[in-house]
């Protein structure tokens, strides 16, 4: 099949999330707003594949960070084939509510979804059948979810690899692409859409920052290069959050990480734009930061807490962090 059907298939397909989810006890969520100084959150899972559910961290620099909650779980997860909770993602909305999509199964075509008022009590976890209407799907990795104040969306981008695309580069069996999904209210979804496609690489782990009227897209090149391992992390730009974003530039290009890298989160935190990344095979993390989006500083090693793996940075008012710190005190 060729792109642009894929496309057009993809455009004319429904996703009716409402009719297929799992649930979990829940509390009920209300919704809260308040103009206050905000905080990092970083939220993440461990070791052994995320089956304890979602940990969360802060920090004051970005580079330092501690576990919060004893190191306890805040959620366990309880939908999807495999039950995991890999690469939370959160990001608050404007009505104050926390909204978090993670990797449920290492293979299948949905992914979890649960929402939040404070961290601590959580609504029902909901299985979101993302690439369901396609069955040569293998799977549905490391979303990250990103609320956009100028079309007033919140997106839902993961990766893919999907038989039914053979135009796209194959690497040791995969074909790894971005889809996206938005909506205003988690309950009415747009089709799910190929958003990203470069002709020469797999691309996973994709995450976004707009700066003035420009979005920055990062990604990992999911490649193997013949005489060197790529896998590390690029960027590029468009000029609304769907892009286009450019896909012709050759290996390297872009690159702004070292490589055996992955999980890239980007934020940016007092005046500085920090790009952190799991760098796997140390068990380490890694972060650069920039004030112009074109001058990247060296590599510094971040202090995180044992075990932590990917997830994504976030901020959240600091009531949310004192109420989360008294809950620990309990």
């Amino acid at each position: 099949m060729k792109i642009k059907s894929l496309n057009l298939l993809l455009s004319l397909l429904l996703f009716p999330v409402s009719a297929t989810f799992s649930a979990c006890a829940a509390s009920s969520v209300a919704s809260s707003a308040a103009a206050e100084e905000q905080v990092l959150l970083f939220s993440f899972f461990k070791e052994p594949n995320g089956r304890d559910g979602l940990h969360l961290a802060t920090s004051e620099d970005g580079i330092n960070w501690s576990e919060l909650n004893d190191g306890k779980s805040f959620l366990v997860p309880c939908v999807g084939k495999d039950s995991l909770m890999r690469d939370p993602s959160i990001c608050q909305g404007p009505d104050g509510l926390f909204h978090m999509v993670w990797t449920s199964s290492w293979k299948s075509t949905s992914i979890g979804y649960a929402s939040s008022k404070d961290l601590i009590h959580w609504s029902e976890q909901r299985d979101l059948p993302v690439m369901q209407h396609d069955p040569s799907t293998k799977n549905c990795w490391a979303p990250e979810i990103y609320y956009d104040d100028r079309s007033k969306m919140f997106y839902i981008v993961w990766a893919s690899s999907v038989d039914s695309n053979p135009e796209a580069p194959n690497k040791d069996g995969n074909n790894h692409r971005l889809f996206e999904i938005h909506t205003k209210d988690f309950q009415t979804f747009s089709p799910a859409r190929l958003m990203y496609s470069p002709p020469s690489m797999t691309v996973i782990d994709g995450c976004f920052l707009k700066k003035g009227d420009t979005y920055y897209m990062f990604a990992k090149n999911e490649d193997k290069g013949a005489a060197s391992p790529m896998k590390y992390i690029y960027m590029t730009s468009a000029d609304s959050f769907l892009g286009s974003y450019p896909t012709e530039k050759s290996y390297g290009e872009w690159k702004i990480s070292p490589e055996w890298v992955e999980g890239p989160s980007v934020f940016e935190w007092k005046g500085e734009v920090f790009l952190i990344y799991d760098k796997y095979r140390s068990k380490q993390y890694g972060a650069i930061r920039s004030k112009d989006m074109k001058n990247w500083s060296k590599e510094e090693v971040l202090t995180i807490p044992r075990g932590l793996r990917h997830g994504t940075v976030f901020k959240a008012p600091a009531s949310v962090l004192r109420t989360i710190r008294k809950q620990g005190r309990l």
